[in-house]
């Protein structure tokens, strides 16, 4: 996710505003931010979850690139929605993420120095049209939720 929403190579946009200068409603907006879900069994392939936590690690490093001196451009906004200790419910639902899979995600973020953060902490700025974390917490303070959340790593 671009904070001001104007990095995704196939929908071009140069704030988060929700129309275009055309009047189409624009990709990623204050009321559409975008998020990335882990479906194990996408387009037909089954992921193993080894394949899974790699494409983990792929999607929550992409936003460093964009992140330097400390200023947060991108993070990286992951949607959970099913936790399962179950191979029969993980094996029927693609959005289901065995809960020692998510352990190691977790661990991953712990392990790397990423800050994870609620989804309130996401402000929007009406003047600017532009995405901003909201008093991001110190890299040694601790903050969990079972929402959708941002990711955060600078360097």
């Amino acid at each position: 996710m671009f904070l001001h929403c104007n990095g995704f190579t196939k929908h071009l946009q140069t704030n988060c505003g929700t129309l275009l200068p055309d009047g189409t409603l624009s990709y990623v907006n204050r009321y559409d931010i975008r998020s990335q879900s882990f479906d194990h069994i996408h387009s037909n392939i089954a992921l193993t979850p080894t394949q899974l936590f790699q494409q983990f690690v792929q999607r929550v490093n992409s936003q460093l690139p964009y992140n330097k001196g400390g200023i947060i451009n991108a993070i990286p906004i992951i949607t959970y929605h099913n936790l399962t200790y179950s191979n029969e419910v993980y094996n029927e639902l693609p959005s289901t993420i065995m809960v020692s899979l998510f352990a190691q995600m977790m661990k991953y973020l712990h392990d790397n120095g990423f800050r994870v953060l609620t989804i309130n902490q996401l402000g929007y700025d009406t003047t600017n049209s532009l995405f901003y974390v909201k008093n991001p917490p110190s890299p040694t303070s601790a903050t969990t939720t079972t929402n959708a959340a941002p990711i955060v790593k600078s360097s």
